[in-house]
């Protein structure tokens, strides 16, 4: 059934470049990472990141509401990252880490570039071509079929926190803040 898939497997399956050889997608996601990591992050990773999401929208017409949903949760540990180096924690008390500034505005760069790399690498070839690309290379059959596996349980976690989540708003799980609260509490719980 389409409407069982994922957004990022329907992507990968009914994107414009699907037929695309993964060779060609493969190296240019991996070298424009190398790139994002060998160059200084400005204006490599600003560059980078244009790029390859230009590549996934218009080349590859992945959905735009698709490639932003995949890219919000990674940015809250981009995030994280961020601010961890801006801020100095020491006896005197909070204060902006010298240095923190340029080195927060480099990570961030540069994971923001790798994560478009990524996203457009997911998002335009199936995980099944991902796993036959990489037996093909060598990868032993063992641990492709565990990435596989490992991928598809993901998956299957996600579809059923979702049908949960759906069963909690039908029992008036979520009618109150303190419901919704206990709510959240109780489904990873489950």
């Amino acid at each position: 059934r389409p409407d069982a898939m994922s957004p990022i497997d329907r992507s990968a399956a009914l994107n414009r470049w699907r037929s695309r050889p993964l060779a060609e997608k493969g190296l240019l996601a991996i070298g424009m990472l190398i790139l994002v990591v060998l160059l200084p992050p400005f204006p490599a990773a600003p560059v980078v990141a244009v790029v390859m999401t230009a590549a996934a929208l218009a080349g590859a017409r992945v959905p735009v509401k698709v490639w932003l949903a995949c890219g919000l949760s990674p940015l809250g540990f981009i995030l994280a990252g961020v601010v961890s180096l801006l801020i100095q924690l020491d006896a005197t008390g909070i204060a902006l880490a010298p240095g923190g500034t340029a080195a927060a505005a480099g990570l961030a760069a540069r994971a923001v570039a790798a994560l478009c790399c990524l996203l457009f690498l997911a998002l335009t070839t199936p995980a099944t071509d991902v796993v036959a690309g990489l037996r093909a290379v060598g990868l032993p059959a063992e641990l492709t079929d565990i990435a596989l596996l490992t991928y598809r349980f993901v998956i299957l976690l996600a579809d059923i926190a979702a049908v949960m989540h759906a069963a909690q708003a039908a029992r008036l799980g979520h009618a109150s803040a303190r419901q919704r609260l206990r709510s959240a509490g109780l489904l990873p719980g489950n």
